[in-house]
């Protein structure tokens, strides 16, 4: 959904932070909240295909494909934008996964 030179600036600005830093940037890519959800699934499936980070729950890492990890987060998701309560919805036990971000040494910096 984003074009190249978009998710390269959104995941420069938003490397080593949780999730809901890449839901404030998705802002910027529809009026609508369906929109911002397609933006923000499609960008997190990519993060997570090109092994920039790692999805997680309760400690566990998820191995499980991406689509699904998206399908996650697609099901979950809150009805409204009044729901995500301003990104908040991440840190919450609803939420089915939280990151961590990938380094060049093999490391994982869970957020």
């Amino acid at each position: 959904m984003l074009s190249d030179e978009r998710y390269q600036f959104v995941v420069s600005q938003i490397e080593g932070m949780a999730l809901d830093a890449l839901w404030l940037y998705m802002e910027d890519e529809s009026a609508t909240y369906d929109g911002r959800k397609r933006a923000f699934l499609s960008t997190l499936e990519r993060m997570l295909n090109e092994k920039m980070i790692v999805a997680a729950k309760g400690g566990e890492a998820l191995e499980i494909p991406s689509s699904e990890i998206a399908l996650l987060f697609e099901k979950s998701f809150p009805q409204t934008e009044a729901d995500m309560d301003g990104g908040v919805w991440f840190f919450t036990e609803t939420c089915p996964a939280g990151i961590g971000w990938c380094r060049a040494d093999g490391g994982i910096d869970w957020v």
